[in-house]
C-alpha cells in the first residue's frame, strides 16, 4: 500500500505524515496490528526499505514452494 495506511491484516506500505513531515514504512500482522518500521525525511530511504520488505517476503514465498 503506497502514500495512505491501512491498518488491514498483512499489509506493508508506506505513507507520508504531514503533521510529522516524515515518510512511514510499515507492516500490519494479522489482527492489523500496526508496526512503524522506519521513519525518515528521505523519500529514497522510504521505498528502498519498502522494496527491501517486499523481495523478503517475495522470496519467503518462493522458497516455500520448493
Amino acid at each position: 500500500m503506497v502514500d495512505q495506511l491501512s491498518m488491514s491484516d498483512f499489509i506493508v506500505g508506506c505513507y507520508y505524515d504531514e503533521n510529522e513531515k516524515m515518510w512511514n514504512v510499515y507492516k500490519n500482522s494479522e489482527r492489523g496490528i500496526h508496526s512503524v518500521r522506519l521513519s525518515t525525511v528521505s523519500e529514497r530511504e522510504a521505498f528502498k526499505k519498502l522494496y527491501s520488505m517486499i523481495m523478503f517476503i517475495y522470496e519467503n514465498i518462493n522458497s516455500n514452494k520448493n
